[in-house]
């Protein structure tokens, strides 16, 4: 990336996409809040903002891309795909099959033009793939690349004119400075479709000036890409057949041109914002993810989204009033929803909101025990009953015991059943915890008096409990 790419204001290490004008943030394709409405008819997304809430502006696709002076292994083997390296051969083929036509050379020639423009002005939309050699492409209008070669004509013949009537100083700066100028003035043509625009120097000059040194280090590019087909024309061996060295040639003059015009068309894409160049945004990120279908998000999934990236930025306060809308609103998809119960209750903790915290916790602490999440249950039950002012069902407290004796947490265990057992003195569920206690006193505290004592409370209050004939039972174990 450049030195003046803008990163994500959440992931400094990603160039960004957005940013907002009210807040100046930066975000990613990760971090912006997508909101999919239907306008005029059909659906639009929108990109929103998630600390202030209000759309963002798209940074320029400029921003996403490598410079053009870092790639230039890829615009050596943009004509070597598959479309334009067909093409290429065909006319090439033409070339020395018809040496002598007039109609074919003007045809291969209109062709190559046609192809060479479409891969201008393909790039410069941000499709970084060749385009289709499709009957289409040849078929629409041709007036850009006849306006092309109007320019190169009527250059041609003010430089002769100089050239004739004052001098070859004066045509020689003339075709110098119409040289430096012609590749900004292609890019105006693809810009504005007019010939007026694109050789009017005082909307092609500021426009160079706004690229900067960048646009000298193209016209570099585009002066010594043609070394490397003429040095290797120089030395293909003479004794090669004529036939041969043609075709090697027209080959060559093809993949050069595919090149020259690949890479105006990438400087124009990078430098979109400061010609004044419109690219969509979204078209760019479909064009340079064809495999990857655009995701249907719904309202739901956006406020998720947006509650977690305001959580990101240390928005606790915005992402804590978000959560209780989601909650508040009592809707099935979300009364159940542990994620959306977690982030409430950590935010809970951030703000040190203690009463929200004694409301929702022990509601969270239900869902996690349902989803069988064992250990963030015993987490949050040691939170929870650290509060004193904190009433947990006997149930959760149950739950939670019977985990930490499975685990041979025989302590803690002992103090989650003696809690629910304080808490609910008279629950009909009390024998589920006294059971477990009675076997720890027996086989892990050594004291078995203490284990029939609390066994024969058991009896005496609970003769008709389930669990009353287990617990006789395990009394006549006890030595």
């Amino acid at each position: 990336m450049t030195s003046e790419c803008i990163e994500c204001s959440l992931h400094p290490s990603k160039p960004a996409h957005f940013q907002c004008n009210e807040c100046s943030s930066a975000f990613c394709s990760e971090c912006i809040v997508q909101r999919q409405d239907f306008q005029n008819g059909q659906m639009e997304t929108n990109y929103i903002c998630p600390f202030c809430n209000i759309p963002a502006d798209p940074v320029g696709v400029g921003n996403l891309l490598e410079p053009f002076w870092t790639r230039m292994p890829k615009f050596f083997t943009y004509p070597l795909q598959t479309t334009p390296l067909i093409l290429a051969v065909v006319l090439s083929l033409l070339a020395i099959i018809f040496p002598h036509s007039l109609i074919v050379w003007l045809i291969c020639f209109i062709v190559s033009t046609k192809y060479a423009y479409a891969i201008l002005t393909h790039t410069a939309q941000g499709r970084l793939t060749p385009p289709s050699a499709s009957t289409e492409l040849f078929n629409s209008d041709v007036s850009q690349v006849f306006k092309q070669y109007v320019i190169f004509a009527l250059f041609f013949f003010i430089f002769s004119l100089l050239f004739g009537w004052i001098g070859i100083i004066c045509g020689g700066l003339f075709a110098l400075v119409s040289f430096l100028m012609m590749p900004g003035m292609l890019m105006m043509l693809v810009t504005t479709n007019s010939i007026l625009v694109a050789i009017n120097p005082f909307v092609v000059i500021p426009v160079i000036s706004r690229i900067g040194g960048r646009y000298f280090l193209m016209l570099v590019f585009l002066i010594l890409l043609p070394a490397g087909p003429a040095a290797l024309l120089y030395y293909v061996p003479a004794a090669l057949p004529a036939v041969i060295t043609l075709f090697l040639t027209a080959l060559l003059k093809h993949y050069y041109t595919f090149i020259s015009y690949n890479l105006m068309g990438y400087v124009l894409l990078q430098y979109h914002e400061e010609i004044g160049y419109d690219v969509d945004y979204d078209d760019f990120i479909e064009s340079t993810q064809p495999g990857k279908k655009k995701k249907k998000i719904t309202p739901e999934q956006a406020r998720l989204h947006h509650i977690d990236i305001l959580i990101k930025g240390g928005r606790h306060e915005a992402a804590l009033e978000m959560v209780r809308e989601e909650l508040s609103d009592n809707r099935e998809d979300v009364k159940d929803d542990v994620t959306l119960s977690e982030k409430y209750y950590d935010l809970l903790k951030v703000c040190q909101k203690r009463q929200g915290i004694i409301k929702h916790g022990p509601e969270h602490l239900r869902l996690l025990i349902s989803s069988n999440n064992k250990l963030k249950a015993i987490k949050v039950y040691e939170e929870l009953a650290a509060d004193k002012e904190i009433i947990i069902p006997i149930e959760s407290g149950l739950a939670v015991g019977k985990w930490l004796y499975k685990r041979g947490d025989y302590k803690r265990a002992r103090v989650c059943f003696t809690r629910c057992i304080k808490e609910n003195p008279k629950h009909a569920k009390l024998p589920e915890a006294y059971y477990p206690i009675i076997r720890l006193f027996n086989e892990h505290f050594n004291n078995p008096a203490q284990a029939r004592k609390i066994g024969k409370g058991v009896l005496r209050t609970y003769p008709k409990h389930p669990l009353a004939e287990k617990v006789q039972q395990y009394l006549k174990t006890i030595g």
